[in-house]
């Protein structure tokens, strides 16, 4: 294989966002969130770190990964058309919510639909911009449900952890069984 510049490697990326993002009405912070997170391989790469980009530069090549991210991109802009939006670091806290508290349900052995799940539900429900009594909303739920199960691509979290590793930053744990876990909650 003949090795890339870091120019090019970025450049893969870059063609990767200017695809999924493109035309769209994205959140201006989250753009540039997702613009600044590129890959940068030290001069000298670890195995890991080579191994890390091969599957980055397939993953970003993927069609399939690529039509979801942009409907999810479409999703979002949509929202925001609409006023619905919320902010990326509200819904950045709301996703850490759903991954500490989906994880200690799953720890803890509570089953979806149990008393114990509901008052989980409750609170991922008004951390996601429900307010109070919004758990008791079918519709609502549903909602959350649709977005939930769009944004919870194992693919997406993937592409994360392989930057991470890219470019050394912290690991990037894996939150999707929090995330299941929440969605069938949200189900029962």
């Amino acid at each position: 294989m003949t090795p890339i510049s870091d120019r090019e490697r970025k450049r893969i990326v870059e063609d990767f966002l200017d695809e999924v993002l493109g035309d769209l009405d994205v959140d201006p912070v989250l753009a540039a969130r997702l613009r600044a997170a590129l890959p940068q391989l030290p001069d000298n790469p670890s195995l890991e770190q080579v191994e890390a980009w091969l599957e980055l530069s397939e993953l970003v090549r993927d069609p399939d990964f690529r039509a979801q991210i942009r409907q999810l991109a479409q999703s979002g802009a949509a929202e925001r058309q609409q006023g619905d939006a919320p902010d990326v670091d509200a819904l950045q806290r709301a996703a850490v919510l759903v991954a500490e508290r989906g994880a200690g349900a799953l720890e803890a052995g509570i089953r979806p639909g149990s008393r114990e799940a509901e008052a989980v539900v409750e609170e991922i429900v008004e951390a996601f911009g429900g307010g109070e009594g919004a758990a008791e909303d079918p519709a609502f739920r549903a909602q959350l449900v649709e977005r939930f199960e769009q944004g919870a691509d194992p693919r997406a979290e993937r592409y994360w952890q392989l930057l991470a590793v890219i470019n050394g930053w912290p690991p990037v744990p894996s939150t999707m069984a929090a995330w299941r876990w929440t969605i069938d909650a949200l189900r029962a």
